[in-house]
């Protein structure tokens, strides 16, 4: 009976062909999934009211928004956040969600979310610097309240020279242009989808969108270029600084002498001259050991009673008398082998006897 050998495949296990058929159709779930959530989201905002309840809003009335209570409370979020910036919140999810539906991936998702995130709140500041019109309900402006927090500061320093005019309409237009950057790079747009766009224009469309492509490119090559070099500069920096300690610090060998020399030296003896070992080629190396003799000791000195409190006191310190000796010093004294001039005189050698011989 014949056996036939297995199937061989690219996975081994899985065929390439099942394989890309079960990757296809989750991303296509996954785009459809988010588009979904994206148009609820947006008809939510289209039907924002500011007097639906909410969780800043508690009142005993039914919401009009189109998707009740859950929809009122997201669009009163998401307004009371970044305002009229909702469409940079939206517009990246959007194109994301059509690229999985059309089998393609968001390269590098990380860094897309990354712009995503400063893209909102560019456009939010941008948004901020616009006058509210009379018809705002809302405390903060019409970029919300990230939208205030980005604007405030750049306005307050451009109010000292200029005025309020100038101010918001120079951040206005600095924030509208880092805004439409992050976005179009959270987008992840290549350039065959901008000329496929701009064709919808004619030929003016497409090269109006090359040129806008070619001045966002450089936009973001230019800003990562200077903060690469701005880091580099930091590092280049702080390796002179650690450079320059290293060359103002003591070496081991100048520790090491000052740490011995410290050791030689008395209390009173000064710089002594350095040791040194000569070899025959004459070359001279420092002797790193430490001398055997021990530092001297400042002998102890004795402290006077000085003679002018002794005048001033009219009396004079009574003398010290003899000390006495005991008996036993007196018994152990032997007079007899000192002279009369107070010299010893050596005993006779017959005063020791032999020792006795010890019995066999």
């Amino acid at each position: 009976m014949a056996k036939s050998a297995p199937l061989e495949t690219d996975d081994s296990a899985i065929p390439a062909a099942l394989s890309r058929f079960i990757t296809n159709r989750f991303s296509e779930l996954v785009g459809l999934g988010m588009l979904a959530l994206t148009a609820a989201v947006a008809v939510a905002l289209a039907t924002w009211n500011a007097g639906d309840p909410s969780l800043s809003y508690a009142i005993d009335k039914a919401p009009k928004n189109a998707l009740g209570y859950p929809g009122a409370v997201i669009a009163d979020l998401m307004m009371q956040a970044v305002g009229l910036a909702v469409v940079a919140v939206l517009a990246p999810v959007i194109v994301w969600s059509l690229r999985l539906l059309s089998h393609g991936v968001v390269e590098r998702p990380l860094r897309r979310t990354f712009f995503w995130f400063l893209g909102i709140a560019f456009t939010a500041g941008a948004v901020s610097c616009l006058p509210n019109p009379e018809a705002w309900v809302l405390r903060t402006g019409l970029g919300g309240a990230i939208g205030d927090i980005v604007t405030i500061p750049p306005v307050a320093l451009l109010d000292l020279p200029l005025n309020s005019f100038l101010s918001h309409l120079i951040a206005g237009l600095f924030f509208a242009w880092c805004g439409v950057v992050f976005i179009f790079h959270a987008c992840n747009f290549r350039e065959g989808e901008l000329h496929a766009m701009g064709r919808i224009f004619g030929e003016a469309g497409v090269e109006t969108g090359a040129r806008i492509w070619g001045s966002l490119s450089h936009s973001v090559l230019f800003i990562a270029g200077r903060v690469q070099r701005m880091r580099a500069e930091k590092r280049s920096r702080v390796v002179r600084a650690d450079l320059r300690q290293s060359d103002e610090a003591p070496s081991f060998m100048e520790k090491s002498r000052e740490m011995i020399g410290s050791l030689v030296r008395g209390p009173e003896d000064g710089d002594l001259p350095e040791p040194h070992y000569e070899y025959q080629d004459g070359r001279s190396e420092p002797v790193l050991s430490v001398p055997t003799t021990a530092p001297r000791v400042a002998e102890k000195q004795t402290i006077e009673p000085p003679m002018a409190e002794q005048a001033s006191s009219g009396r004079v310190a009574p003398t010290a008398k003899p000390i006495k000796a005991g008996s036993r010093a007196k018994q152990e004294a032997q007079p007899s082998l000192f002279k009369g001039n107070g010299s010893y005189e050596h005993p006779p050698l017959s005063l020791l006897s032999e020792a006795p011989v010890a019995s066999a």
